[in-house]
């Protein structure tokens, strides 16, 4: 660090002391230039002074800023007061000095926003001056940096002469709105680093020498670890519980009175406020896909807080297995009853392989054409899908072929009926026969499997002396039974 020399008054001229401040002045010209961008040389002038004072801090935001307006505008004034002196023996003529304000790193971010200098007003009161205090302008107020880094407000005093026949002492008032400041840009002030406070220090120098300012003056700590209450609160990310394609309502915890955002995509997908409980329910549109990654982020008039996110994942749907009626050698048709419609049937063999697929309709119900018939003692899978999750399988096994049978005929009375009704078995049976009286009647179709039979009469000319016999037949017209008697009655 470079010595400052201090010259006793009584050992300098009035010629000698011109010659010094004309080289000062031409000192602080230079420096002058490179300050403006922020930059400070370390080559200050030897002669540069440096006042012993405190800065002392009060003000509405002292003790913290306040929020007001649902968090919406932040208040709190920190108002400075710095009283000091130059040493003893210093003296200047018609000399420019700065009182430099050394910020606290905690306030950096907002320093480097270029409207922050028009928060600062104040006055200054020093050697040389009128009975009025000057009032700073906007344009006696720049930022800069100290060469240990630190950012600095330096407010330029109008040039004073001081020495033997004028004091050495001035007072500074700096009032900072840093509330207001706060509320227009957003920027918020973070805790202390230390956990404990935040620091300042301050000093009137010359030549723009800020490398004594923290060893002859003392700094001064303002007793809070949180001076922005919108701080912290910004912190607070909202949580957000799982999520599942199949969900149109998102759930999670926030700051209760907080407004909640939730995007997928970069699009909005539902917003919604945090309950009194601190618990949020937001509905969402659309459904969102498997591993569509969700953000959800809170507002608590402060801004919106960084986002706690999560990834959607698929929820297993519980397909109950389908019901399979029985199925018989020979069937070439399933049918049972599934869980939802549109689902798809699907039936394979043992071996795995696919033999049958279709749709459940809006009954619930479905009936599926196999690519072949199974022979008996077969096992056959049928399952229920929606496209993504399957239900269990209902394995079934293939019965013995129904024997081909009339099991059932009506009585017939000749002169009052004109069907003959009756049931069978079998599901081969695909045509059913009469003869009369030795007589083959043309075959009639029925519906395979139905089970029941009703045959027309009124043209067979049957008479309560008829013999009558029913005769299954297969699809080619063969024979199943040797014919069964119709108990005919007058």
């Amino acid at each position: 660090m470079n010595k400052k020399i201090f010259v006793p008054m009584a050992t300098i001229g009035l010629l000698s002391s011109a010659i010094l401040f004309a080289n000062s002045a031409s000192a602080d010209t230079n420096m002058n230039v490179q300050a403006q961008d922020g930059i400070v040389s370390t080559d200050v002038n030897p002669l540069s002074t440096t006042s012993r004072g405190q800065v002392l801090i009060d003000g509405t935001g002292s003790n913290g800023l306040h929020l007001t307006s649902g968090n919406t505008v932040t208040t709190g004034q920190l108002d400075f007061t710095y009283s000091g002196s130059f040493p003893v023996g210093s003296i200047g003529w018609n000399q420019e000095t700065e009182f430099v304000l050394v910020l606290p790193s905690e306030l950096d971010e907002a320093a480097q926003d270029p409207s922050f200098i028009t928060y600062f007003s104040g006055t200054y009161d020093g050697p040389g001056w009128g009975a009025n205090p000057y009032q700073y302008q906007t344009s006696d107020i720049r930022m800069g940096v100290d060469n240990d880094g630190n950012t600095i407000v330096r407010f330029t005093n109008p040039p004073a002469t001081w020495g033997i026949a004028n004091g050495l002492h001035f007072n500074v008032n700096i009032a900072l709105d840093l509330g207001d400041f706060v509320t227009q840009t957003g920027i918020r002030i973070a805790d202390a680093v230390n956990g404990t406070h935040y620091s300042f220090n301050g000093a009137v120098v010359t030549d723009h020498d800020y490398t004594n300012i923290a060893d002859d003056n003392t700094a001064t700590s303002l007793n809070t670890h949180a001076l922005d209450p919108g701080y912290d609160l910004l912190q607070q990310v909202p949580t957000i519980e799982d999520v599942y394609d199949t969900d149109t309502t998102i759930s999670g915890t926030g700051v209760p009175g907080a407004t909640i955002e939730i995007k997928a995509g970069g699009k909005v997908i539902g917003t919604g406020t945090v309950g009194t409980n601190g618990i949020y329910h937001v509905t969402i549109s659309p459904k969102q896909n498997e591993n569509v990654t969700i953000e959800v982020r809170q507002n608590t008039g402060v801004g919106m807080s960084a986002a706690a996110t999560t990834t959607v994942k698929h929820k297993v749907s519980e397909i109950p297995a389908p019901k399979v009626n029985t199925i018989h050698e020979g069937d070439t048709v399933v049918t049972g009853t599934g869980h939802t419609p549109g689902n798809t049937i699907i039936i394979t063999d043992s071996s795995g392989q696919e033999i049958g697929r279709g749709s459940v309709d809006s009954a619930g119900k479905y009936s599926i054409t196999l690519t072949s018939s199974q022979p008996a003692y077969s096992i056959l899978n049928v399952v229920e899908t929606d496209g993504k999750d399957t239900s269990p399988i209902t394995q079934v096994v293939v019965q013995a072929p129904i024997p081909n049978a009339i099991t059932h005929i009506d009585n017939f009375s000749a002169s009052q009926d004109q069907y003959i009704t009756g049931t069978y078995t079998g599901s081969k049976v695909a045509k059913i026969g009469l003869t009369v009286d030795n007589a083959k009647k043309p075959l009639i179709k029925i519906t395979p499997g139905n089970g029941n039979f009703s045959i027309f009469t009124s043209t067979y000319g049957i008479t309560a002396s008829s013999t009558v016999l029913v005769t299954l037949y297969d699809a080619n017209d063969v024979a199943l039974t040797s014919g069964n008697s119709v108990s005919v009655l007058p």
